[in-house]
């Protein structure tokens, strides 16, 4: 073994680390051994440009940061480089104060060390805390600008279907949901005001994939829906997803939060009433019940149509008073936590038709089961909704880090995820939450396409929306499932 100081610059990061290289070779079975290089012991730090370098034996595949000693803990992912595994983190996401900082070595074998705890000083002023605020609100300008000047049709108050897809020509309803949040959130920014012409466009574009006579598989009438490609003449039309219109019916809540429009919360009661009518009824499936995906005979059940329905419902219920909704909202949660939660605390994606499940862990799953568990308890005042929601979270946070595996989710999914762990946050505060989104925020920032300004344009809409909905959030916007 032999160790040397180095001098480095790499984009932002400048740096000189002492540097423990370690054959391939020799790699053992043994846990491996790491130990943190910078900071070092006693430091302080302020910025949005920490550097964090460790070192570590061969054979390590998984590297993290934990920092805790605030409200509770924040997790940074690294990288692998010939300095050793390094990463950034933006200080002023946490509270001035005194933390302990540990690096985290998990081998290809699965087995994990932590390095001595050192401990580290934050200590950022006021103007580094609203500089960082500012920023994301300027992002969150820029991209919106970037998806209006590119991707928006203000003819018909629709998005382009980019990339070509089967909702041609036109984007498919998710996307213009995501472009709907995004819309709303911005709305809801200091000074966002200006943005309510915009809001009252993305639901005359919703207007466009109005299903006049929507029918379940034996064609029996069912509540008012919306499909998922624009409908015709306009548009060619497209099969009904349930997770699509609760996403439908909780921008339409949002807007009525926001707008205190009065059809806002009767389309949002509609889409609900839409979701309990895709309630699974036979007893003979696999963990029976639950609310189906698609409004077609032998559909999926997942997370994301239990969770996002649950949390519309629940919504409702608080400005309502009307328990139809409660009860239907605890229903479709218990039935994802009974059927696809894990021992961990994270939810897997889907039972199938047959019975198997899809064990996908999608970011956006966690997300609306985490809200839906706060929101149960605000309600009912059970406690046990808001560990779970808590335990789900906390999972979440060290399965996703702030790399490969929280940036492979995309924007889409990581927007709902984000909204509702910053939700959380509002009740039970925790570090991690903001930190985590502030460092994928600033990694799609750096990806941004610099001649549109999109953000991952190969998604189309949902790339640059998402983003918005991201930015908003982190500038102040009120978080909402």
């Amino acid at each position: 073994m032999r160790s040397f100081r180095v001098f480095v610059i790499t984009g932002a990061l400048a740096m000189a680390a002492a540097v423990s290289a370690v054959p391939a070779e020799v790699a053992s079975s043994a846990p491996p051994s790491t130990n943190v290089v910078l900071p070092s012991n006693g430091a302080t730090v302020s910025g949005s440009q920490v550097v964090f370098d460790a070192i570590a034996s061969s054979g390590v595949t998984q590297f993290q940061f934990e920092l805790t000693g605030g409200t509770g803990s924040v997790v940074v992912t690294a990288t692998p480089t010939f300095y050793g595994w390094l990463t950034e983190w933006d200080s002023s996401t946490v509270a001035n104060g005194t933390y302990s900082l540990q690096s985290i070595a998990t081998s290809s074998g699965g087995q994990t060390s932590t390095s001595p705890e050192i401990s580290i000083t934050v200590k950022n002023s006021q103007e580094t805390i609203v500089a960082t605020k500012n920023a994301n609100l300027l992002k969150a300008y820029a991209s919106y600008d970037a998806l209006q000047s590119n991707l928006y049709l203000p003819n018909t108050s629709l998005y382009q279907g980019l990339p070509s897809n089967s909702c041609d020509p036109y984007s498919c309803l998710w996307p213009f949901t995501n472009a709907t949040a995004g819309t709303v959130f911005l709305y809801g920014v200091p000074g966002g005001q200006q943005f309510l012409g915009d809001v009252d466009a993305r639901f005359t574009g919703l207007g466009h994939y109005a299903d006049a006579a929507e029918v379940s598989p034996t064609g029996s009438p069912q509540p008012p829906a919306y499909e998922s490609a624009v409908a015709p003449p306009l548009g060619p039309g497209g099969a009904t997803y349930y997770d699509d219109n609760a996403w439908v019916g909780l921008n339409t809540v949002h807007a009525y939060l926001l707008t205190s429009n009065p059809s806002d919360l009767t389309l949002a009661q509609d889409e609900f009433n839409f979701d309990v009518a895709g309630w699974d009824t036979s007893a003979t499936d696999t963990c029976p019940g639950g609310v189906f995906w698609e409004d077609v005979a032998g559909s999926q059940r997942n997370v994301t149509a239990n969770g996002a329905s649950a949390e519309l419902g629940l919504e409702l219920d608080q400005l309502t008073g009307d328990h139809f909704d409660l009860a239907w909202a605890a229903r479709m949660y218990q039935w994802a936590v009974t059927c696809l939660r894990t021992s961990g605390g994270l939810y897997n994606d889907h039972i199938n038709a047959d019975g198997s499940v899809n064990s996908t862990i999608w970011s956006y799953n966690q997300g609306v089961m985490v809200g839906a568990g706060v929101l149960l308890n605000k309600l009912t005042g059970a406690s046990a909704y808001l560990s779970q929601a808590e335990q789900t979270a906390s999972a979440a946070l060290l399965y996703f880090g702030t790399g490969p595996n929280l940036i492979n989710q995309g924007p889409a999914f990581n927007g709902i995820y984000f909204r509702n762990l910053l939700f959380l946050n509002s009740f039970v505060p925790n570090d991690g939450y903001a930190s985590e989104a502030q460092s994928f925020g600033s990694s799609m920032w750096a990806q941004r396409q610099m001649s549109s300004g999109l953000i991952d344009p190969q998604y189309g809409v949902n790339g640059t929306a998402s983003m918005v909905e991201i930015y908003s959030l982190l500038a102040g916007s009120p978080p909402r499932p």
